[in-house]
């Protein structure tokens, strides 16, 4: 079943600090599962 990700796998961290912004571990996680990959298949 698909669901909102809290907290990115193997960790305690939060992804957001609120309903508009990403905590530092959730800007890394994104940015390595999200935007690397589709900047170096590009």
């Amino acid at each position: 079943a698909d669901a909102c990700r809290v907290r990115p796998e193997n960790s305690t961290s939060l992804l957001q600090i609120d309903s508009g912004h990403l905590s530092a571990e959730g800007s890394l996680y994104v940015v390595r599962n999200y935007v690397l990959p589709r900047l170096v298949n590009e």
